[in-house]
This record gives structure tokens, C-alpha cells and sequence, in this order.
């Protein structure tokens, strides 16, 4: 997530993809991904997420949220399934 945000914010300040991409060692199958994916998360979206993913390691470490689940797996498929969400074609 912290990845996607880095590149998400460097093409946004008119850096290139690619350029940007190699910088942050994304190489192969996982630069398609980012590609298709990253038109699809707004800069709210990827801040939410990584929050959301704090929080997580946050209730893994025994930190309880009032609104996220207690069990460790729970909050990791929480996270999951927001990420999915988030990367989805609108």
C-alpha cells in the first residue's frame, strides 16, 4: 500500500510511470498490476488503506479498535477485501 501511494503520488506530481515504477523496484508481472490499477485508486482511497493498514498491525500487535475486529485474521481479511474495492474498475 505504501508502494502504491509513493507511485501514486509521484505520477500525480508529473513524474513518469516508468521512471517512477524502477525507483521504487516494482519490475515484471507487478509493474502490469500497478499499471492497471492505479488509475482506479484515488489518492483518498490509497490514504484510507493506509491507515486501515495501521490500524491492522495495531489489533495484530493486541490494540483493540472499537470499530474493526478483534481477531488478527479478521482484520487482515477487513483490509483485503477494502484493498479489492478500492483497486476495482468503477
Amino acid at each position: 500500500i505504501r508502494s502504491l501511494k509513493r507511485v501514486k503520488d509521484a505520477v500525480a506530481g508529473g513524474r513518469a510511470l516508468p521512471q517512477v515504477l524502477r525507483e521504487q523496484r516494482v519490475w515484471g508481472r507487478k509493474e502490469r498490476l500497478y499499471e492497471r490499477i492505479l488509475p482506479n485508486l484515488t489518492p483518498a482511497a490509497l490514504d484510507r488503506l493506509l491507515q486501515s493498514a495501521h490500524h491492522v498491525d495495531g489489533i495484530v500487535k493486541g490494540m483493540k479498535l472499537p470499530t474493526w475486529p478483534t481477531d488478527n485474521w479478521q482484520a487482515v481479511l477487513r483490509l483485503a477485501l477494502m484493498m479489492s474495492k478500492a483497486c476495482s474498475p468503477r
